[in-house]
């Protein structure tokens, strides 16, 4: 038993030591930010978060270094992280159109800097959004993939960056993820190697058939960015759930279908191909009325619970 209550000890004194000699630091720091959506003259909250392992992670920061927020070569704010794996600062933007806003923490004098980018979107309601289901209707990952790579970035569908560079010109996008902060860095890399449109990316989550305590936030995850921007009525996605969160919306829901196995009801337009999604839109007028926000909305209006769109071509 001393023995035993002897090893239980090592780590617990090993890792007051490091506290003792200032040496809570030691490990992996990581520098998460997200991407933020506000509506015309909005002040939004920029968070950075220092994701830590090693003995760093049973520790507050011992004396860090601030972190700085610069829009361009402008500094808007440097804030002290004390005790905390968060700060924050407030941004208005000055009108409509999207601004990047730079973070930067550099650990310990001699160490590379960390850095993380927030795209904060202000947009209005003279377009139409469209948020895309970023892992299944863009990105095709196997299914091992899914299940071993920590960003499961796989090949970008066909046709999807022709069609989607198209659509960006006439509409405002949002990429939604179930990947975290983390994989922010390695989506944007993704999206330009594939020739895809930069776009605001946010996280929702999928609930699980077999966990029952995983439960979805997509419904509520979209309620919160159409707070913002009501114009937001477009959803493209690839299973139940997302037609089930898009329509909660009042969302038009288009399904992109690629390996079957489920029925899309019959106001729902289907599609199997990027190449069909585009037909969709260009089909008949469909186009002048989809990009219209002001048609949009009265669809919904008129249609009371979510906007329904028939497509004879599919």
């Amino acid at each position: 038993m001393r023995n035993t209550t002897r090893y239980l000890l090592l780590p617990l004194l090993g890792a007051i030591g490091l506290s003792a000699c200032g040496c809570q630091e030691f490990g992996k720091v990581r520098l998460l930010v997200g991407d933020e959506l506000a509506a015309p003259g909005e002040t939004v909250e920029v968070v950075a978060h220092l994701k830590r392992t090693g003995w760093s992670a049973f520790f507050p920061p011992s004396d860090p270094p601030p972190i700085v927020f610069h829009r361009g070569n402008e500094q808007i704010d440097r804030v002290q992280p004390k005790d905390t794996n968060s700060v924050s600062t407030h941004f208005t933007p000055d009108g409509v159109g999207d601004t990047v806003i730079d973070v930067i923490y550099q650990p310990r004098p001699a160490t590379q800097p960390l850095s993380g980018v927030c795209h904060v979107a202000c947009w209005d309601s003279s377009k139409v959004a469209i948020a895309i289901d970023l892992d299944a209707v863009l990105n095709h990952a196997t299914r091992f993939d899914r299940m071993t790579l920590e960003f499961p970035l796989g090949e970008a569908r066909p046709d999807a960056a022709e069609v989607l560079g198209t659509l960006a010109k006439h509409f405002r996008l949002v990429y939604l993820t179930e990947m975290g902060l983390e994989a922010r860095n390695a989506i944007r890399a993704w999206l330009s190697r594939n020739r895809l449109p930069d776009a605001p990316i946010f996280t929702w989550q999928r609930g699980s058939s077999w966990n029952l305590l995983a439960r979805g936030d997509q419904a509520s995850t979209l309620r919160d960015l159409r707070a913002k921007v009501p114009a937001l009525l477009i959803g493209l996605g690839s299973g139940v759930d997302d037609l089930s969160a898009f329509q909660a919306n009042g969302m038009l829901a288009v399904m992109v279908n690629f390996e079957g196995g489920w029925t899309t009801p019959p106001d729902v337009p289907a599609a199997r191909t990027w190449q069909e999604v585009w037909q969709f839109f260009t089909y008949d007028g469909n186009f002048p009325i989809l990009s219209d926000p002001k048609a949009m909305l009265d669809l919904h209006d008129r249609n009371g619970d979510y906007v329904k769109f028939n497509w004879p071509g599919q």
